[in-house]
């Protein structure tokens, strides 16, 4: 571990204590973890502030303070007198029912800001040990998608992103799904990442970790990653098929702009490429300048009314032709997820299995 990181993890250690310990105003310690990552020159004062400048970070701030507002209105006052009604009830039975009433009221309203808006709302409720709000505040978030199909496909979606090595949100998760899935064919049976195409298997490794990971000697570095040498050994030994769901915002500033073009070394490309490769899907015509993406496919399609979703599909020659890699690009999407993501992803990758020989099982959907 290096000066530079020892310094950065102390900088967090100590914001996270001075939150704990509730003696400064809740943003302050944020400011000053900031000020102190710029004042050890562990950040220019650009890169130490910029996450109050992300499109997220404003999105949310908007959304409370709309919230801030709704929570004025005769209707919102109705419905947290009875979310405090149904919580004094206590129990699995009090639990169960604040659930319920959370569903029927997402019906209504949908989308983050009621997300926001009703977390908040139960923050405020009186602390009941029969029903403490920590345990509820995550079964509420998944709930406030609506009726029971909706809020469990998202849980599920969820929980099958930690069983299938599902990244999703924030890139580096995606990136990992890609080195695992790569590397590890024989124990995963599929990934889904999102935001994120396989840098590290493409990229050399100083152009993945230069600006970075400060103190990092990037002339020592090999040209080839790590990832790269173990996947390729991996694949070399044995035959094996990983479907992968890869999503992606048209608006994400991450990435380059949509659509590709024939830059050879466009990692999007690359991936596609790569994972086509493994999966027995023809690769001799990786573009189509006709598709939203640029990228060609087998199929082309909508499956939203709202035609927000953008899927393409591409079938192995395996026999059956099974459809083994899918991208979803979503329009008006930055560098961040939706729920309805989730779904989609949960749709294509819960039909398969890996079986203890590291044979690919696939189900019906």
């Amino acid at each position: 571990m290096t000066l530079s990181m020892i310094i950065t993890l102390a900088i967090v250690v100590l914001m996270v204590a001075v939150i704990i310990s509730d003696k400064l105003p809740f943003g302050a310690p944020a400011l000053i973890a900031c000020a102190l990552l710029v004042v050890t020159q562990q950040a220019d004062v650009a890169t130490a502030f910029s996450g109050f400048a992300n499109n997220n970070v404003i999105m949310i701030m908007g959304f409370m303070v709309c919230t801030a507002a709704l929570q004025k209105t005769t209707a919102i006052h109705k419905i947290k007198g009875l979310l405090n009604r149904v919580a004094k009830k206590g129990g699995v039975g009090g639990f169960v029912l604040l659930l319920f009433t959370i569903m029927v009221v997402g019906n209504f309203i949908t989308g983050t800001a009621f997300y926001v808006l009703i977390i908040s709302i139960i923050a405020t409720i009186p602390y009941n040990k029969e029903l403490p709000t920590s345990r509820i505040l995550l079964p509420a978030a998944f709930c406030s998608s609506g009726w029971l199909p909706n809020g469990a496909a998202m849980m599920i979606g969820i929980i099958a992103s930690l069983v299938e090595t599902t990244g999703h949100d924030g890139s580096m998760g995606g990136m990992m799904t890609h080195a695992i899935c790569g590397v590890y064919p024989e124990v995963f049976a599929a990934g889904a990442p999102f935001n994120a195409y396989d840098f590290a298997y493409f990229k050399q490794p100083k152009a993945v970790y230069a600006g970075v990971v400060k103190g990092v000697d990037t002339a020592a570095l090999s040209q080839v990653s790590v990832q790269h040498q173990m996947a390729d050994a991996k694949w070399g030994e044995k035959t094996y098929r990983m479907p992968i769901f890869q999503t992606a915002g048209f608006n994400d500033a991450t990435i380059a702009n949509w659509p590709v073009d024939d830059q050879t070394d466009d990692v999007r490309i690359q991936t596609i490429e790569n994972w086509k490769k493994r999966n027995n899907i023809p690769t001799e015509n990786p573009l189509d300048a006709q598709t939203l993406t640029g990228l060609a496919a087998d199929e082309n399609f909508y499956e939203d009314e709202e035609q927000r979703f953008f899927h393409q599909r591409w079938h192995s020659a395996d026999p059956d032709a099974p459809v083994l890699l899918e991208q979803l690009t979503a329009k008006r999407m930055p560098h961040a997820i939706v729920p309805v993501q989730v779904e989609f992803a949960w749709k294509f990758i819960k039909k398969f299995r890996r079986l203890p020989d590291g044979e690919l099982q696939i189900g019906e959907e």
